[in-house]
């Protein structure tokens, strides 16, 4: 074993002393906040964020083991397409405002406005081009905005920025074609920054005449309406589907890209990797989170008969990472694990804005989730009959136990 100077060995025992000073520390100052009322469900030791060039890295050794006491209710307070006065066709989003619930019915061009008791206390919209009117509307997050709604028209191609009661306010219009022609902002930091996803086939339409395996690529990019300014932030390409002879299919299990929004960034995971990059306005990295695990190897048993009976079929050998990314009300991030079976409860990892994992939050099967508040959830609810509702779930906030245990230590 080779044998460093005195010298050298002394200055290691002091940074080890250091090193061990500042972890006591760190813990020290852990409990301090846990027991002022803190909902730290990560240990730091499990925790580390640096500065690299100006980005900074966050990284997450156990997000995985650390079980959030938030719940979710299993029986919806509010289930709304059921009334037979208020069918509901084609869900195109849903928030709440307070105690009301607000739903974009696609079918009917209209924003419908329900109360506590699920009924219907407004509506506004209709068909047509006019200010207030609808073509094909969509509900945009815009997590920034306290007093107004963002809807886009597909048909269309413009913003109507809407009142809490659903009253036009004013409308933006698209003087150029925006980056994903009629597909829907992911969401908004503003009515002028938005972020869009644009999907296109690698190698373009030379590649759908050949047999083999087709990609597409995912690009992500801000987009201002109103000058066609655009800012790309970052894409991936995964595996879409594979052409045989006088067949086709998609890829099982293909790892997809998804994106959300907050005031002021975009969030971005590429499916793959257990990693969410995050982007400013002005299109700069400013943060990359990470989760420190293993994907998990995929099963036979996971593949339907026609897909595990296709020995020509490209198969992964492990699942995706990411399904989706969601932002709650409070900005923080709620990453959905990828899930295998879609009649399994969905499960998320919530990531505050330090990019630190609190733990971990189950959510009902065939919810999927359009807005996160503070105490409830909003999402689509598709049945057997893949008959569309609206479900308004309790979200309860609850400390973590081991939080409750640092505050009665501290008593």
């Amino acid at each position: 074993m080779r044998s460093f100077p005195r010298g050298v060995r002394r200055l290691v025992g002091r940074l080890h002393h250091m090193q061990s000073a500042i972890v006591k520390t760190y813990t020290g100052v852990f409990l301090v906040l846990s027991a002022c009322g803190g909902s730290v469900a990560t240990p730091p030791s499990d925790f580390v964020s640096y500065d690299s060039s100006g980005v900074i890295i966050a990284i997450n050794t156990r997000a995985g083991e650390a079980e959030l006491s938030w719940e979710v209710g299993t029986v919806p307070s509010i289930s709304l397409g059921a009334d037979a006065r208020w069918p509901l066709h084609r869900i195109e989003g849903a928030t709440t405002i307070g105690d009301t619930t607000l739903v974009v019915d696609g079918g009917r061009r209209e924003i419908l406005l329900f109360d506590s008791e699920g009924q219907l206390i407004r509506k506004t919209g209709g068909t047509g081009a006019g200010p207030g009117e609808y073509q094909d509307p969509v509900l945009i997050p815009w997590p920034g905005s306290s007093d107004s709604l963002l809807v886009f028209d597909k048909q269309l191609g413009r913003l109507t920025i809407l009142g809490l009661a659903g009253d036009p306010i004013r409308t933006v219009r698209f003087d150029h074609r925006p980056p994903a022609g009629r597909r829907p902002p992911v969401g908004a930091a503003d009515p002028h920054t938005l972020l869009f996803e644009e999907r296109t086939i690698v190698g373009g339409e030379a590649a759908l005449q050949r047999s083999g395996l087709r990609e597409l690529r995912y690009t992500y990019s801000w987009y201002n309406p109103s000058t066609g300014r655009r800012i790309q932030l970052d894409s991936a390409t995964v595996a879409w589907s594979f052409q045989g002879r006088g067949w086709e299919s998609p890829v099982p299990h293909a790892a997809r890209p998804s994106a959300a929004v907050t005031s002021n960034s975009a969030l971005v995971s590429d499916g793959r990797s257990f990693e969410v990059r995050i982007y400013g306005r002005s299109g700069g990295l400013r943060r990359i989170v990470r989760l420190q695990q293993q994907r998990q190897p995929l099963q036979r048993a996971m593949l339907g008969s026609s897909e595990s009976q296709n020995e020509d079929l490209p198969v992964p050998d492990s699942l995706p990472a990411f399904q989706s990314l969601r932002v709650d009300a409070s900005g923080w991030l709620w990453a959905q694990f990828y899930q295998a079976d879609a009649d399994d409860p969905k499960e998320w990892v919530i990531i505050d804005t330090d990019g630190r994992a609190r733990g971990l939050v189950r959510t009902p099967a065939r919810l999927n989730v359009l807005h996160i508040g503070e105490d409830e959830i909003v999402g689509l609810y598709r049945d057997e009959l893949d008959v569309e509702y609206v479900h308004r779930d309790e979200l309860r906030r609850r400390a973590a136990a081991h939080e409750q245990r640092a505050v009665r230590r501290m008593r």
